[in-house]
């Protein structure tokens, strides 16, 4: 494994090496961009992702994000290298040679056809509107990229995405069975967006093929289609409309009939202030009663921190096939050149009904809890961000009974994370 690492490591500098040389060999017409980023969060985890019970003890610990990125453009053509190291501070001997923290983040090229369209492969971001239902999860040290085809369209009013990807675990002779756990086997996109003076309306139609492991051939489908629109009613004043469906088959071979629905107004009071209300709506499974199809709606490529409560209670790897959710919410921020401040609070219950005691089946009630979340970030320079957060949930014994822990206990967490991204931008 330690070999497997460093020879990777190894091949990643040598193809960067042969890209500098390119570039630099035909330096009139060549662009080199050259940038790093180094990302340490330090985390106190007391309730975070889960609720605690008196038997559970806090958490602390740095993680870091090392990337280091090199990009060249010539002519019609584009490349990108990204190399990311992820760890927590401490996980490895203070004397070592190799280990398997070092990956390929981004590999990709790009054809420009013109200024308007273009194509692009390898391995890449793949983020739509707010990254409600796809995201590049920034949050998430690791990140998320898609192995596949990205063919785009771009115009003064109109854009155009189709991403289109097969996977395989290995180079095969005679089959394609795909065997890599949690990975799709095959996923079509198609989303489009059109600007209007009063705002944007966008379209998403999409197909996400999971391996049957009853068949070396088949698949189980799911598709989700659905809109993201903003009106702007006045230069101050913003209306968020969001819709999806999912319909077909996920992985467990559920058939699905499942839709998330949100509604946001925000205001700007002035140049710095903002006010923010809204709320999130997604499916559930009923635990009273039984249907003949899954009804729980999952953002499965969402950039999910983002949303219902930065504590992440709901939909980070959680709260999947489960009852639901009712997110309301308000917000108020603050912005300048430097300084960015957010205040939001949140009010959960769950979409469905569910037993507090199913033997004697008495049902419990909806209401989840409440959230706070505060955020602080300063830009300390181009190349560096200080940011800050808190949260505190406050569940109600209905969410014990869905995830456990113990209603009475202060359940919070806190975080500070530091960003350096120096990057340079060559004309050679």
């Amino acid at each position: 494994m330690k070999q497997y690492i460093k020879r990777n490591l190894e091949g990643f500098l040598i193809v960067v090496f042969l890209l500098v040389n390119q570039a630099v060999a035909q330096s009139q017409e060549s662009v080199l961009k050259f940038g790093t980023e180094i990302r340490p969060r330090t985390e106190f985890r007391h309730g975070y992702n889960l609720p605690i019970n008196s038997a559970n003890e806090y958490a602390f610990f740095t993680s870091q994000r090392s990337r280091i990125f090199l990009g060249i453009e010539k002519s019609k053509v584009e490349v990108k290298l990204t190399g990311q190291d992820i760890r927590v501070w401490g996980s490895a001997p203070l004397q070592t040679l190799s280990d398997g923290h070092f990956s390929v983040y981004e590999a990709w090229a790009k054809y420009n056809f013109s200024p308007k369209l273009n194509i692009q492969l390898g391995r890449q971001e793949l983020s739509l509107n707010d990254e409600r239902v796809f995201g590049a999860a920034n949050w998430n040290q690791q990140g998320r990229v898609h192995d596949g085809l990205n063919l785009n369209f771009k115009d003064s009013l109109n854009s155009f995405r189709m991403f289109l990807a097969f996977n395989q675990a290995t180079e095969e002779l005679n089959s394609i069975y795909y065997n890599v756990s949690g990975n799709y086997k095959t996923m079509q996109v198609l989303w489009y967006d059109r600007l209007f003076s009063f705002g944007n309306l966008s379209l998403l139609t999409s197909n996400i093929g999971w391996q049957s492991p009853l068949s070396k051939t088949a698949t189980r489908n799911m598709q989700m289609f659905g809109n993201h629109f903003t009106i702007k009613p006045s230069e101050d004043a913003e209306i968020v409309q969001r819709f999806y469906y999912q319909s077909g088959r996920n992985a467990n071979n559920d058939a699905l009939a499942a839709y998330f629905a949100a509604l946001d107004f925000n205001y700007k009071l002035n140049k710095n202030y903002k006010l923010g209300i809204g709320a999130e709506y997604l499916s559930g499974n009923s635990g009273v009663s039984s249907n003949s199809k899954n009804q729980a709606f999952t953002p499965i490529f969402g950039t999910n921190h983002k949303f219902n409560g930065n504590i992440d209670y709901f939909y980070v790897k959680n709260h999947l096939n489960s009852v639901g959710l009712l997110d309301s919410y308000l917000s108020a921020s603050y912005a300048n050149k430097s300084h960015f401040g957010l205040v939001r609070f949140h009010y959960f219950n769950s979409a469905e009904e569910f037993y507090r005691i199913p033997i004697a089946q008495e049902k419990a009630g909806k209401y989840l809890g409440t959230e706070i979340d505060l955020v602080y970030r300063y830009a300390v320079s181009n190349m560096m961000n200080l940011e800050l957060g808190y949260s505190q949930i406050f569940i109600s014994e209905n969410m014990k009974v869905l995830k456990g822990g113990n209603e009475k206990l202060a359940q919070n967490w806190a975080y500070l994370m530091l960003s350096f991204n120096p990057s340079l931008l060559l004309k050679l």
